[in-house]
């Protein structure tokens, strides 16, 4: 397989950080100095995605239902918005910075807590769960 880099017309971004591409090629990015997420449709209209009160947007990830889900770095939590545009804040708890996040096939939302050094899954209608991971950072 070959790769040609190709950049996107994507316009005024101050400090853009995470990334994701929907099934139907529009490409979301959050963009820490404008407090948006950013999306870019498949023929190069951009727009703002309308999340109120991010402060800091890090992580992205846009699942196959068209929901948005942002690791809101700023204000420690991670947020939803639905496509009836709906937006919600996920029951994480104690989160300090949290920089990405992931949705799994089975509704778990993964995100990564970058101050507290773990990794929580929040699965649906369930508690939080911190994954054991362990390393030994002198190896």
């Amino acid at each position: 397989m070959t790769y040609h880099q190709v950049q996107l017309p994507f316009s005024n971004l101050r400090n853009p950080l995470g990334i994701d591409v929907d099934r139907e090629r529009n490409t979301y990015v959050t963009d820490q100095g404008s407090h948006n997420v950013i999306k870019l449709s498949a023929t190069g209209e951009q727009t703002v995605v309308p999340l109120q009160g991010l402060s800091m947007p890090c992580g992205v990830k846009v699942t196959d239902e068209s929901s948005i889900y942002v690791a809101d770095q700023g204000n420690d939590r991670v947020v939803v918005l639905d496509p009836d545009g709906n937006q919600t804040t996920l029951g994480f708890d104690g989160l300090n910075h949290p920089s990405g996040v992931d949705v799994a096939a089975d509704g778990t939302v993964y995100v990564t807590d970058s101050n507290n050094s773990r990794v929580l899954a929040l699965p649906p209608g369930g508690d939080q769960v911190e994954l054991p991971f362990t390393f030994d950072e002198f190896a």
